[in-house]
């Protein structure tokens, strides 16, 4: 089934569709991923964590929040659970223990 907004679906079902297509990232395998797939799925990982977060509790009211947001909104994607502190830390800052793991060595340059 396709989590695609369909005309005439109420925005809760619409939300509801999202939450269940995202749950499916569990079994992402991160291991058949090249260096550069692995990249972009963590890319597009952090930005639907912080779209969903806003679209689920609205923007951050402060400094503080945004931080929290960023350290509490997480995904599991194949057996990891990411928060885009995290995958800031680990592709754009070049920290982070499983960066070598997935092959990203010690950052991800693209």
């Amino acid at each position: 089934s396709s989590s695609a907004a369909q005309p005439g679906t109420s925005l809760v079902a619409q939300l509801a569709a999202y939450h269940d297509s995202a749950s499916k990232l569990k079994a992402c395998a991160l291991a058949l991923l090249s260096p550069a797939e692995l990249v972009a799925t963590l890319l597009n990982l952090y930005h639907s964590l912080v779209v969903h977060r806003l679209v689920m509790l609205g923007p951050p009211r402060s400094l503080r929040e945004f931080s929290a947001m960023h350290r509490n909104t997480s995904y599991e994607l194949g057996g990891e659970v990411l928060c885009p502190l995290e995958i800031d830390q680990l592709l754009l800052r070049g920290r982070g223990g499983r960066g070598g793991a997935w092959g990203l060595g010690g950052g991800a340059a693209v």
